[in-house]
């Protein structure tokens, strides 16, 4: 019988709340919600390649993993942060009724839903 293994730890920020995947990237992505900040993992060695800064107290994230597109939703700034998956910059910042809590997306049809 083989023997289960530990999976390495690996260092965000201050209170990680949430995680989504972009399998196709092999790119692992953690919401710290009181460093309102995501940090990005290479799925294959789970070493930290960047920390991107995104609006107050994130809490929800989604990846569209055919455009490389990540959505955060940022409940105490009312906004959605959009981050280009290839680069690890913020691409565009969309506002969004009070206290956004949830992400879904449908990278089929290219649409995100906050709610």
């Amino acid at each position: 019988m083989a023997r289960a293994t530990t999976p390495p730890t690996v260092n965000t920020g201050d209170i990680p709340c949430a995680i989504a995947v972009d399998s196709g990237a092999n790119r692992v992505y953690a919401v710290n919600y009181a460093s309102d900040s995501v940090t990005v993992i290479d799925g294959a060695n789970s070493s930290v390649i960047a920390t991107v800064r995104v609006g107050e107290r994130p809490q929800a994230i989604g990846v569209n993993s055919v455009t490389h597109t990540i959505y955060v939703a940022n409940t105490h700034s009312n906004n959605v942060t959009m981050i280009d998956g290839t680069t690890n910059s913020v691409i565009a910042t969309m506002a969004t009724g009070n206290g956004p809590y949830a992400i879904a997306v449908n990278a089929v049809a290219n649409k995100t839903y906050v709610s």
